[in-house]
């Protein structure tokens, strides 16, 4: 009597095979996990550059009122305390480092100055204003391209951004020939 090897082998296979594929998921599973964890920080501190925002659009409107400046009352007397805390947010969200860094030096350009313009002080509110549009803008940039690094599978990535160069370059080959036609029409 002759024992077939696939017979022998096939639970032994079957059982390796299930552990991969058990581990796999896992990895899978651990990853996703993960990437939720850090989308849900980055949305909080989202959160706080909007309020943030708000704050100082608030701020910026009371310097332009003659009424009781309330808000910038409390605004000088946090304002160190509340722009280190959400500058170490922004870095631990991984938000682009150099608008991070840049936000930081701005918003320490007013200590130890002492007397100061209300031009000087609306410039430095503008300021701040500017570079924490600019690094909301990014952090939502990135949370998207994660979620479409994670979603996608890198071929349709890849076939997605040749589409979108492809279509760029249509557009300004449309945009040269009719600079062209143009300067024909003028001379003509």
């Amino acid at each position: 009597m002759k024992i077939n090897t696939v017979t022998y082998l096939a639970p032994y296979i079957t059982l390796v095979a299930g552990i991969i594929v058990a581990y796999l998921t896992y990895k899978n599973q651990l990853r996703l996990k993960s990437f939720e964890i850090f989308l849900k920080r980055r949305e909080e501190v989202l959160t706080d550059i909007e309020k943030e925002i708000k704050k100082l659009q608030e701020i910026s409107l009371e310097l332009d009122s003659n009424g009781e400046k309330t808000n910038l009352k409390k605004f000088l007397k946090g304002y160190f305390h509340d722009s280190l805390v959400l500058y170490q947010k922004m870095r631990g969200a991984n938000f682009h480092e150099i608008f991070v860094e840049n936000y930081w030096l701005i918003s320490n350009e007013m200590i130890g100055k002492g007397e100061i313009t209300e031009e000087e002080f609306k410039s430095w509110i503008g300021r701040l204003l500017n570079m924490l549009s600019a690094i909301y803008g990014i952090g939502h940039v990135k949370i998207n391209s994660e979620i479409e690094i994670l979603t996608f599978p890198w071929h349709l990535r890849v076939f997605r951004r040749g589409k979108v160069s492809y279509e760029n370059f249509k557009m300004k080959r449309q945009n040269k020939k009719m600079e062209r036609q143009s300067k024909n029409e003028q001379v003509g």
